[in-house]
């Protein structure tokens, strides 16, 4: 029995030091990946600009709207990243807002649903005509769908988010305050989201061609390089806008059978260069009214949405397809530019590609100059991708 005893004792001595062996081994190495962690961190956070404030949330002011600065969207290093082919671009459509909201305190976020900051229509900067169709909810979704179309290509894409300071009522861009909607439902938590890598702001678009035309610079300046590919995420009903005109202006897009004036949008398919993803809008349903009665209240909806979309932008890029000066689209411009960011424009996004240099130029241009500029120094450099 001593004999059996001393075995045992011996051999729970031999486990126990093994054990102490490994924890003193496993504790160095512990904190020598914590060193290269602390070390990794510090490299990557400095590098890496936030919108935000230090907290990470949204600031609530009482008073008078904060005023911000211009984002470095050209704070960008000289490092390459070949893999980088496409480019998904979200053009937003309102300012993400509750600091405005004098309903909410500085606690407006419901923890039973982390997406309720997004979908109140009270934290949103809208126009009387956004209202009607609740279009918070659909820029929501579109937020959502162009964060998804990243995750589902990122090793390969980047994602602008496009929209100037268009509100007189708060100096913030339209992007940042996507964004910052992005960071405060969770939707930046994905680990290969990078802001200022895969994950950019264009600060400077006042329409929907200038969503294209700046987002392409904002990614070439990332970089140094065209697409090779495009992609959108916007209302259904604005397809043809992108497709039939920007698109075509920008050299990414040809429109088949061009002879025929009876093409649609529906005729406007996808191509291995360009792809549109539609969402919304979405007429909400009215409980007071009868089945009959929504059935034409939701007829008229539509028709007025299309024949709006045709007479105040289909027409008005067909005659003048940049929006330059002396069109109405210009003088809309200079609405939705109440902080005079659009000042800046030219230090901050002239680059070494005389191509997009010129696409700038054209905006002061009367349309038959812009026209001379456009058919000599951009057109024969079509199609913009390899």
């Amino acid at each position: 029995m001593a004999s059996i005893y001393w075995s045992i004792k011996f051999r729970m001595s031999r486990l126990l030091n093994n054990i102490r062996f490994l924890i003193i081994r496993n504790r160095i190495q512990f904190f020598i990946f914590l060193a290269i962690s602390i070390v990794l961190f510090a490299f990557y956070g400095l590098s890496n600009d936030n919108i935000f404030d230090e907290s990470g949330s949204i600031i609530i002011n009482e008073g008078k709207p904060k005023t911000q600065k211009m984002n470095k969207v050209n704070d960008f290093s000289d490092i390459d990243y070949p893999q980088v082919e496409n480019l998904i671009i979200l053009p937003c459509h309102g300012i993400f807002a509750p600091e405005l909201n004098s309903k909410i305190g500085s606690n407006n976020v419901d923890d039973g649903n982390r997406f309720s900051i997004g979908l109140d229509m009270d934290n949103w900067l809208l126009e009387p005509f956004q209202k009607q169709s609740e279009d918070h909810i659909s820029f929501f979704k579109h937020l959502e769908l162009s964060l998804l179309e990243l995750h589902n290509n990122i090793g390969n894409s980047a994602l602008v988010i496009s929209g100037g300071y268009t509100k007189d009522k708060i100096e913030k861009s339209e992007s940042s305050s996507y964004l910052q909607l992005a960071e405060n439902v969770g939707f930046l938590k994905n680990p290969y989201f990078r802001k200022n890598t895969n994950i950019l702001i264009d600060e400077f678009a006042r329409d929907s061609y200038e969503n294209i035309l700046y987002s392409l610079i904002t990614f070439y300046k990332r970089f140094h390089k065209l697409p090779n590919k495009i992609t959108i995420i916007g209302f259904g009903f604005k397809r043809e806008r992108f497709l039939s005109s920007h698109l075509v202006t920008l050299g990414y897009y040809s429109i088949p059978n061009k002879e025929d004036d009876n093409i649609t949008l529906k005729k406007l398919s996808d191509t291995n260069h360009v792809k549109y993803i539609e969402s919304g809008p979405f007429l909400p349903e009215d409980n007071s009214m009868s089945i009959d009665e929504y059935a034409i209240y939701e007829k008229t909806f539509w028709d007025d949405l299309y024949k709006s979309e045709n007479n105040n932008a289909l027409k008005l890029f067909k005659q003048n397809p940049f929006g330059s000066k002396g069109s109405k689209l210009y003088e809309k411009k200079l609405k939705r530019d109440p902080w005079n960011k659009h000042s800046l424009l030219n230090s901050i996004y002239t680059t070494d590609n005389e191509i997009l240099n010129n696409l700038i130029k054209i905006d002061q241009l009367e349309i038959n100059d812009a026209w001379n500029l456009y058919n000599r120094e951009i057109l024969p450099h079509f199609p913009l991708y390899e």
